[in-house]
């Protein structure tokens, strides 16, 4: 037997006879805080040539304009690591996602993070291992003020390399001085560090290379999982805990060539806040290397 209560649609067309009658509360749009409209953007990186090892491919994603109800940066990097013998590319993967107040404080807003990569060309050898500590990690990005409390560092150091070297071997963010965990900070700094130098425009407070290593090694978020959500086998979902900047980072995937052309797309998004359906903002770098 039908319901006697208002169907979805039902409620959309409402809300959207609202919007058409001047209200614009209830309107029928991207900003509907009702049902709003997911939100995706695609940045292209063609390479005619062979890149350098170390070679860092940065997109910056600034939706404020479009989400005032949540002022978003989505920040993705990839670094090139060089080739095995099978002609093999090996890459790294860090992605940033960091939500603002209206005064331009950072404030909780999410409490899931999906990162994902795929292609439709390219074969990805290596699968993402989320058992394998030093494949797949992610963490809360928290302030400088939470920084300088829980570590030996003044806040005028956490963008310094030769201090954060010395906090990597004194294994203050593994909680030890051991070769193997010291060497994993290690990397995961180098491709911070070429990450942020490639990042030049204003950045948050919250964006400090200290901050982000301590984000993966000390102040981890481990609920994670493989999800359907992700839309694709290598894609995982974080369980945050409204936070309001959060990096995932993803370590050594391998990708075969197609026709000596190697593609691929490193997705993340967010929820985005509605009461009706389960909208998102997604952010993407699709890179394709044709040497």
């Amino acid at each position: 037997m039908r319901s006697s209560g208002p169907t979805r649609r039902q409620l959309l067309a409402g809300a959207g006879a609202v919007g058409a009658s001047g209200l614009g509360f209830l309107g029928y749009s991207t900003d509907n805080p009702v049902h709003r409209s997911s939100i995706d953007r695609t940045e292209t990186r063609q390479v005619s040539r062979a890149p350098e090892v170390g070679e860092v491919s940065v997109a910056n994603f600034q939706f404020g304009e479009r989400l005032p109800e949540m002022d978003l940066t989505q920040l993705i990097g990839v670094q090139y690591n060089g080739r095995n013998s099978h002609d093999h590319r090996l890459f790294d993967v860090i992605g940033v996602t960091i939500t603002h107040g209206n005064s331009g404080a950072d404030r909780p807003s999410f409490d899931r993070h999906w990162l994902d990569i795929g292609s439709s060309e390219t074969r990805l050898l290596t699968p993402v291992n989320p058992l394998d500590y030093d494949s797949i990690q992610g963490g809360a990005l928290v302030s400088p003020a939470v920084l300088t409390e829980n570590l030996p560092v003044e806040r005028g150091q956490l963008d310094d390399p030769s201090v954060i070297r010395d906090l990597i071997t004194s294994g203050t963010f593994t909680g030890t001085t051991g070769l193997r965990e010291n060497e994993h900070v290690e990397r995961d700094f180098e491709l911070i560090d070429a990450f942020l130098n490639h990042y030049s425009p204003e950045r948050s407070d919250r964006l400090t290379r200290t901050g982000l290593l301590y984000a993966l090694h000390r102040d981890q978020t481990t609920d994670y999982d493989g999800h359907p959500d992700a839309e694709s086998e290598r894609g995982y979902r974080w369980n945050c805990d409204s936070v309001a900047a959060h990096v995932v980072q993803y370590e050594g995937f391998l990708l075969e060539p197609s026709n000596s052309t190697y593609q691929f797309n490193v997705s993340q998004r967010i929820p985005r806040p509605s009461i009706l359906g389960g909208p998102t903002v997604e952010s993407t770098l699709s890179i394709e290397i044709s040497p």
